[in-house]
């Protein structure tokens, strides 16, 4: 298994990790609110939107094995209202035949250690609240809720 970039000039990887965007609003919002959320081009553009390094510090990180895509995490530098700024843990996807496999652990090590090199001492990810497994895995980590909005939540780890 090996954690790479994901290749910005592959319509295909990028189409890949947009579908998967998707897939993942569907499984935990359900497949009409999931797949309603957010149309293709629109999550392609996302996918795009985090490699323009003209305009951020981001990265769009993909798992391999056997050159198989089996998952990706997302993530960028953001600021705070008060223009401080964090990491932004943005989405992190394992394929269903990969999960439990540490798969997401390496993405997320790949991810913290990335966010750690630009200095980032605080790192936040937000999702929906009844995405426990995923909740606990980060709590496992050292994040912990510090916003409830709507139906969403936020978790942060301070280092």
């Amino acid at each position: 298994m090996e954690v790479t970039d994901v290749d910005a000039s592959s319509e295909l990887e990028i189409d890949l990790v947009a579908s998967r965007m998707r897939e993942t609003l569907i499984e935990v919002l359900g497949p009409e609110r999931g797949a309603a959320m957010y149309p293709m081009d629109w999550l392609r553009a996302r996918v795009r939107w985090h490699l323009d390094a003209s305009a951020r510090r981001g990265r769009v990180l993909v798992a391999r094995e056997g050159g198989e895509i089996v998952g990706h995490a997302i993530a960028r530098e953001d600021r705070d209202p008060d223009g401080v700024a964090y990491g932004h843990f943005s989405t992190i996807y394992v394929a269903p035949s990969h999960r439990r496999r540490r798969v997401a652990v390496l993405l997320m090590d790949e991810v913290e250690r990335w966010l750690a090199s630009l200095g980032l001492s605080r790192v936040v990810y937000e999702t929906a609240e009844d995405h426990q497994r995923l909740i606990r895995m980060f709590e496992r980590r050292g994040y912990r809720i510090t916003l409830r909005e709507g139906e969403m939540v936020r978790l942060t780890r301070e280092r």
